[in-house]
């Protein structure tokens, strides 16, 4: 089937407010704001289609060169 972004981006949605029962990943409706929850949605979007590009192998060897705890 062909990628359909707003698709993906109301799945991401589903999963991120509604958790993933039986397993680590929580419900964070409730806990965050709709705004910050359609946030979330489209920066987890971003880093998924971001996937197996240049700006992701940066992005990985940036954040592995950072101390333990570094924000």
């Amino acid at each position: 089937r062909p990628y359909d972004a707003k698709a993906q981006r109301v799945d991401l949605y589903r999963v991120i407010a509604g958790g993933v029962g039986g397993t680590s990943m929580p419900t964070w409706q409730g806990a965050l704001s709709e705004e910050s929850l359609w946030a979330l949605t489209h920066y987890v979007q971003g880093l998924v289609e971001a996937r197996g590009t240049a700006g992701a192998e940066a992005l990985q060897q940036q954040l592995a060169s950072q101390p333990d705890g570094a924000p």
